[in-house]
C-alpha cells in the first residue's frame, strides 16, 4: 500500500475492461526482456495473452504489477478486472483474485463479481522475464502468459505521461480525449478528460524517478455519466497506469494504460498519444 496525495492506494491486480465496449487496437506483444532489478524482478509492465479453454478464444492481457506486491492486469475483452496480491518472485504460486466485470457484462457463470484462481510460476531472477500458468473460476478456465515489457526500463519520470491523449473505439474513432499536465519537475500530474457520452474525468497521477519499473498510482473521479448507456459508473476510483509503445520497440511512449476500480465498478483506458 502506498500514499498518494494523502490517500492510501492499493494498486490492485486487475483484468480490466472499459465500459461501453470501447477498446484499443491490439498492439504487438513485446519481446521478452530482463526486468530492472535482480532482487525484485516481478513488477513493472507485462504483456501477453489469456486463452480460454471453455470459449476457445484468446485475448490480449496487460499486467501492471507494482513494486509493493500489488498490481493491475488489463483484459479488454471480456470487460473485467481481477484484483489481489501478486505472488513473490521466484515461486510456484496459487492465488485467488476477485474478478469484477463491467456493469454491462458478466462472467460465464452469470456473476459480475467472482473469485478466479491462478496457478503458475513467477521469474526467479533478472534472467526470468515470463510468467505462465493456468486459471479457473466463474465458469471459465484456461491458460495465461505474460512477458516483461522493456518499456518499463525507461524510467518513471512523470513527464512520460504528459500531453494530449485519445481513446479510440474498435473502429478507431476517437471517443474520448484527455490532457495530462505534469507540473514542472514535480512528481505529480493532473488528469482532465471527457468522452462522447458526456462523462467527465478528473484526477491525479504520481511518478517516482527512483524506480525504473514503476506503475504510476492514479486517483480518478468520474462524473456526469449515464451507467445505463455507457457502462461507466460515476464515482471515485484508485489504480495505476503505465506507459509503453503502440508498436513494440519504437521508443515513442505513445500508449498509456490506466486501470482503476472502486472494488465494485471498473474504468480502464488505453490511450493513444496525439
Amino acid at each position: 500500500m502506498r500514499a498518494i496525495y494523502g490517500v492510501t492506494t492499493g494498486i490492485s491486480l486487475l483484468l480490466t475492461g472499459c465500459g461501453g465496449g470501447i477498446h484499443p487496437a491490439v498492439p504487438s506483444e513485446p519481446e521478452a526482456s530482463s526486468p530492472a532489478s535482480p532482487e525484485q524482478p516481478f513488477f513493472g509492465l507485462w504483456q501477453g495473452t489469456m486463452d480460454s479453454i471453455v470459449a476457445g478464444d484468446s485475448h490480449q492481457l496487460i499486467g501492471l504489477l507494482d513494486y509493493d506486491g500489488w498490481g493491475s492486469m488489463i483484459l479488454f475483452t471480456p470487460q473485467a478486472q481481477l484484483q489481489g496480491l501478486t505472488p513473490p518472485a521466484g515461486s510456484d504460486f496459487t492465488v485467488t483474485l476477485t474478478g469484477i466485470r463491467s456493469t454491462s457484462s458478466s462472467w460465464p457463470d452469470g456473476s459480475r463479481i467472482s473469485k478466479i484462481h491462478f496457478d503458475g510460476q513467477s521469474p526467479s531472477d533478472a534472467a526470468g522475464s515470463r510468467v505462465e500458468g493456468v486459471y479457473s473460476g466463474a465458469g471459465d478456465q484456461g491458460e495465461f502468459s505474460l512477458a516483461f515489457d522493456p518499456a518499463s526500463l525507461r524510467g518513471s519520470d512523470i513527464g512520460r505521461t504528459a500531453g494530449m491523449w485519445a481513446l479510440r473505439d474498435e473502429l478507431q474513432n476517437i471517443v474520448a480525449t484527455f490532457e495530462i499536465t505534469a507540473a514542472g519537475s514535480t512528481k505529480e500530474a493532473s488528469i482532465n478528460g471527457s468522452d462522447v457520452n458526456s462523462c467527465q474525468y478528473t484526477g491525479m497521477m504520481e511518478g517516482n524517478p527512483w524506480y525504473s519499473s514503476y506503475i504510476y498510482p492514479v486517483l480518478l473521479s468520474v462524473e456526469n455519466c449515464s451507467p445505463a448507456s455507457t457502462g461507466t459508473v460515476n464515482g471515485s476510483y484508485e489504480g495505476g497506469a503505465a506507459v509503453t509503445d503502440i508498436v513494440a520497440g519504437e521508443d515513442r511512449d505513445d500508449r498509456l494504460y490506466i486501470a482503476v476500480n472502486d472494488n465494485t465498478n471498473i474504468v480502464t483506458l488505453a490511450l493513444e498519444k496525439l
